[in-house]
């Protein structure tokens, strides 16, 4: 018997063996091979006679996991997509050392980085359209990326920077201008001029573009800007022919702008005498940085006293301590948050007249 259950549990395994046998085996797959995902939005642009390159460093690998740090970031160029990885020419590997992060905006370490070149390329600055794509090797196992999507440039005569940029400090604006390059950068002229980028920067920020699109004159006008701040301003020179190409900087404008305008001076000026005091009106100012007003007072054409020791708000104050009969000029002028203060409004005069009581000798002030 016990010979019997022992058959039954060979029969048993035979069976299960024979049925796992009978599956259907798909075709080997090569194991992945672990290497980091690829460079992120390259974009090329010229300024000068350089090539700026601009990209994102991965993250991780193309497994997912985390990259380990990279190595070094190579650098290809070629004239047709096809050319990569076959065809392309290494412009130069990159070392961890030279990927200096690029600050586009404030904040945490950027993972968005810059090269630049100057191409072997004629003086005259023919040829065609250049592609560059980059690899990413990393720190671990020294293995390369796959190429990233290239990015294209067609290499164009670039005028040279402007220069003379000066900065006049208004009470609305800062009036930037400068002066037209006379020639490209490899000699030729007239420059082939498509207009000026304008730049700038905020204290330590990153410089940052102002306007779209490339402005016409050797002139532009800031009105977005806040007293007391430093600026750092820069002027380019656009390529008509290429939208991504541009000058050098040119010399950069430095400017702290401080308030030195008076608010407007005050409008409206009214006063109205009452048995024992003159109340003055006058129209609101309209200026932001406004901080108050100062009432001024002369009798009988004397000199002319302070009756506020500080700026008061509002458009309205009563003048309790004039003599009565005598006449009273008011005026008054408008302070701003820096100090500023307008010349003294036009003048009106009022007078508190003596009633029938003030006459008696014994109700009149001693001489």
């Amino acid at each position: 018997m016990r010979g019997h259950r022992l058959a039954v549990v060979c029969l048993a395994a035979a069976a299960l063996l024979a049925a796992a046998g009978c599956g259907k085996k798909g075709p080997l797959q090569p194991p992945l091979r672990i290497v980091p995902q690829p460079a992120e939005s390259l974009r090329a642009s010229q300024r000068g006679a350089r090539v700026i390159l601009e990209w994102t460093n991965p993250e991780a690998y193309n497994d997912g996991a985390l990259l380990a740090g990279i190595a070094s970031v190579e650098v290809w160029e070629g004239s047709a997509p096809g050319d990569f990885p076959t065809a392309a020419r290494l412009v130069r590997a990159l070392s961890a050392a030279d990927l200096e992060p690029l600050r586009t905006v404030p904040g945490p370490k950027s993972r968005t980085f810059a090269f630049s070149f100057v191409p072997a390329v004629p003086a005259s600055f023919s040829g065609p359209k250049r592609l560059f794509a980059l690899r990413i090797v990393d720190a671990k196992r020294k293995r390369a990326s796959e190429f990233s999507p290239p990015a294209g440039l067609s290499y164009v005569p670039v005028p040279q920077p402007p220069s003379g940029l000066t900065a006049e400090v208004g009470e609305a604006r800062i009036v930037l201008r400068w002066t037209a390059p006379a020639a490209n950068v490899d000699g030729s002229a007239p420059p082939a001029l498509g207009g000026y980028i304008v730049l700038r920067a905020d204290g330590d920020e990153p410089a940052r573009r102002l306007n779209e699109q490339p402005v016409a004159e050797t002139r532009y006008e800031d009105a977005d800007f806040v007293f007391g701040r430093a600026y750092r301003y820069i002027v380019r020179a656009a390529a008509a022919a290429e939208a991504a190409a541009e000058s050098e900087d040119a010399a950069p404008c430095d400017v702290t702008p401080r308030d030195v305008f008076p608010p407007a001076v005050p409008s409206g000026l009214s006063a109205a005498a009452g048995s024992a005091v003159i109340t003055l009106l006058w129209d609101a100012g309209r200026e932001s940085d406004l901080a108050g007003y100062k009432v001024w007072r002369r009798e009988d054409g004397g000199e002319w006293i302070l009756l506020t020791a500080a700026p008061i708000a509002g458009r309205a104050y009563t003048d309790a301590a004039p003599a009565k009969g005598v006449r009273c000029e008011y005026a008054i002028s408008a302070v701003d948050a820096d100090g500023n203060e307008s010349a003294r409004c036009a003048p009106v005069a009022e007078t508190i007249k003596e009633s029938a009581d003030d006459q008696r000798p014994d109700r009149r002030k001693p001489a």
